[in-house]
């Protein structure tokens, strides 16, 4: 179990009574234009996750009035902004209905076609142009989260797999009220902390294999000539990279520039060759 400091304070089950559940499938109106889409990989095992996962932590966002109809193989969720069109057949939610104020519908697909992009997760490896990942804004007002890889919070605070691989996925409904749309991702992730003081100081950081005295030299003399650091960043190098030669293991190593090859970063193994008394130097840094 970890410690209480570490612990996330939740609530993701969502009333029941904003639950629509069939076979092999379960649809949560969140608010008038967020709902939560599962899909069970068998019918027969449709065990859906009420549990918090490492994106989600909130579902419990109280009554929100909502009707349900249907037409053929089609469901329409209607809420008093948008309806949600779900398809019985491929067990899917197939499009977003909108009503302008003169009572026009328009129903706009689910897709990520007018999608605008979010951002990148590493630019490892990355040279010029970059494909961003997707985002939560789009020119026709949908966009979907995905939460299907997910791994599920435990009440304890540790993280663990899905029971089962179903599908989980957001659709947000905001059409050009961005700003709404972003903060009914806050509903469901929690806020964003402020950036503390110090993250706005001098950083210095610089890819290279240090050893221990030659980082406290270098600190010293950033001391000396008066540059103030509020922080310090080590990269990778303060823990063992090559781990063939060192535990005599035979993982595949990846190639990062023609004369730098890792194999991994091996949690929080520090390498005691460079830091052989890391402790005193961490010390000494704060």
């Amino acid at each position: 179990m970890l410690d209480e400091k570490y612990t996330v304070r939740t609530d993701s089950v969502a009333d029941k009574d904003q639950i629509i559940e069939g076979k092999g499938y379960r649809i949560t109106v969140l608010t008038s234009r967020l709902f939560r889409v599962e899909i069970a990989k068998s019918v027969k095992d449709a065990a859906f996750v009420d549990a918090p996962t490492q994106v989600v932590w909130y579902r419990n966002f109280g009554k929100v009035p909502f009707t349900t109809e249907t037409a053929g193989h089609f469901m329409y969720i209607s809420t008093d902004d948008v309806k949600l069109k779900f398809d019985f057949g491929v067990r899917e939610a197939r499009a977003v209905i909108f009503c302008d104020s003169d009572g026009v519908e328009t129903e706009i697909p689910i897709n990520f076609k007018e999608n605008l992009k979010g951002t990148k997760r590493t630019l490892d490896m990355s040279r010029g142009k970059v494909r961003l990942g997707k985002g939560l804004i789009s020119r026709n007002g949908v966009s979907v989260l995905a939460d299907t890889k997910s791994l599920i919070l435990d009440e304890d605070g540790t993280v663990k797999p899905r029971p089962t691989q179903n599908e989980d996925y957001y659709v947000f409904a905001y059409g050009k009220d961005y700003r709404a749309c972003i903060n009914a991702f806050y509903m469901l992730s929690g806020t964003v902390p402020i950036v503390p003081r110090y993250a706005l100081g001098n950083w210095w950081s610089r890819y290279k294999a240090y050893t221990q005295q030659e980082y406290l030299d270098l600190m010293h003399r950033f001391r000396d000539e008066s540059i103030p650091l509020t922080v310090c960043a080590i990269d990778m190098d303060w823990h063992w990279t090559d781990l063939n030669s060192r535990f005599g293991t035979s993982y595949k190593a990846r190639k990062f520039t023609e004369d730098i090859i890792t194999g991994g970063w091996t949690g929080y193994s520090w390498n005691t060759d460079l830091f052989p008394d890391y402790v005193s130097m961490l010390d000494e840094l704060n």
